[in-house]
C-alpha cells in the first residue's frame, strides 16, 4: 500500500517576503511533492479570534512561529498577516499539496496577545493542583459547549484560508494532563456523574460551586478510588462526541482532521491515562491519527530509559493492529526535540 508524507512545520519555515511565501523554494529544497503541509499556527486564537478576512490584520507572534520563538536557523521570525497566510495556503494547494491548519491548546498568559482563555477561564484544563491549557470538552460560563462555538469559527477559518483541513496536537487532542490527574472541575464533574448515572456522596454534592484544588482532589479522589473504571470510559466517550461533532461539519464542506490524540506508547496506555480510545476516534470521522514516535529526540533525553525507544518505535505497529481501518500519518519528529 503507498503510504503518504506530511510534513509539519512552523510558519517561520516558510518566507513572508517572497511572492509565494516561500513555498516555491522550500518544495524544491525538499525535491519531492508530499501529500500535504500542516502550517503550524501553534496558538488556537488562530480559530478562536478569527474575524472573517475582509481587513487584513498582524497576526500575533504566537501563530507565527513555535512559542513565538525569535528566530529559526535561516532567519528571524516575521511579521505575518492573515492576508500573508492566505497566499502561502494558496500556493501550497496550487502545489497540488493539501494545507492542513495546524494548532495546540496552549495558554501562555497573553504573553504575545490577548488570549481568548483569559476571557474564558473556566475552558482551563483544571487539574488536581492548577489550571493549564485548554480542557476543549468543557462548557462555556453560559452552559454552552466549547466544541460548538469552536467548530463553527474552525468552519469559518479554514474556508477564509482555504485550508484541506484541521491537525491538532498537545494540550487540544490529548488534553495536558492523565485522567489520574483531572479534569476534576465541577463542570467535567457533573458531566461524569451524569453519563454515568452515580450517586455522589454528600460531601461533594453539596461542593459542587467549589472549584478549589482540594475540592478538586477530593472529587479525584473519590472517582479513582471508586469509578475508575466509568471515568475512562466517560472520556472515551466524550472524546468521540467531540469529534463526532468537528468531524461531521468538516466533512459536510470538504475538510479533513487529523489527530495526535496519543502521548503514550501504545493504545491501551492512550485510553487509560488520557482516556482517548483510537477506535472511537477513527468511528468519529477522524481523516488520520498521528502516532507520536518522535524516537531520536527521546531516546537523547532519556539515556537511562533504554527501552523506550523501542517501546515508542512500537507504536505504529499497535496502533495500526489496534486500529485497521484508520489512517496513520507516523510523527518522524525531525528537529522536534
Amino acid at each position: 500500500m503507498q503510504g503518504e508524507i506530511h510534513v509539519w512545520m512552523p510558519i517561520i519555515g516558510f518566507d513572508r517576503d517572497e511572492a509565494d511565501k516561500g513555498v516555491g523554494r522550500l518544495l524544491e529544497r525538499m525535491s519531492f511533492t508530499p501529500n500535504g503541509v500542516s502550517a503550524f499556527l501553534f496558538h488556537p486564537d488562530i480559530v478562536n479570534q478569527h474575524t472573517g478576512m475582509s481587513i487584513e490584520r498582524m497576526l500575533p507572534p504566537d501563530n507565527c512561529s513555535y512559542y513565538g520563538s525569535p528566530r529559526n536557523d535561516e532567519r528571524c521570525r516575521q511579521d505575518w498577516t492573515n492576508h500573508d497566510l492566505k497566499v502561502a495556503v494558496e500556493a501550497l494547494t496550487e502545489a497540488g499539496v493539501e494545507p492542513y491548519l495546524g494548532i495546540m491548546g496552549v495558554y501562555l498568559g497573553n504573553r504575545w496577545h490577548d488570549e481568548w482563555l483569559t476571557e474564558h477561564p473556566e475552558v482551563k484544563f483544571a487539574s488536581r493542583g492548577i489550571e493549564y491549557g485548554y480542557n476543549v470538552l468543557k462548557r462555556m460560563a453560559d452552559g454552552s459547549y466549547y466544541e460548538d462555538f469552536f467548530v463553527d469559527r474552525l468552519c469559518e477559518t479554514l474556508t477564509d484560508y482555504g485550508f484541506a483541513g484541521l491537525q491538532v496536537a498537545d494540550n487540544f487532542c490529548p488534553p495536558p494532563f492523565t485522567l489520574h490527574q483531572g479534569d476534576y472541575s465541577a463542570d467535567m464533574f457533573t458531566q461524569f456523574v451524569d453519563h454515568a448515572r452515580l450517586a455522589v456522596p454528600g460531601e461533594l454534592a453539596d461542593g459542587l460551586s467549589d472549584d478549589s484544588p482540594e475540592m478538586r482532589n477530593r472529587r479525584g479522589d473519590w472517582i479513582w478510588g471508586a469509578h475508575r473504571e466509568d471515568w475512562v470510559e466517560f472520556n472515551a466517550w466524550r472524546w468521540e462526541q467531540f469529534w463526532t461533532k468537528v468531524c461531521g461539519r468538516l466533512h459536510q464542506i470538504g475538510k479533513k482532521a487529523i489527530v495526535l490524540g496519543m502521548y503514550c506508547t501504545d493504545p491501551f496506555e492512550t485510553l487509560y491515562c488520557k482516556g482517548i480510545d483510537l477506535k472511537r476516534l477513527v468511528r468519529a470521522g477522524v481523516d488520520y491519527l498521528m502516532p507520536n514516535i518522535v524516537p531520536t529526540g527521546l531516546r537523547m533525553q532519556h539515556p537511562d530509559r533504554g527501552d523506550r525507544f523501542h517501546r515508542y518505535m512500537a507504536l505504529a505497529q499497535l496502533t495500526s493492529a489496534f486500529v485497521p481501518d484508520g489512517k496513520l500519518l507516523s510523527l518522524l519528529g525531525v528537529k522536534d526535540a
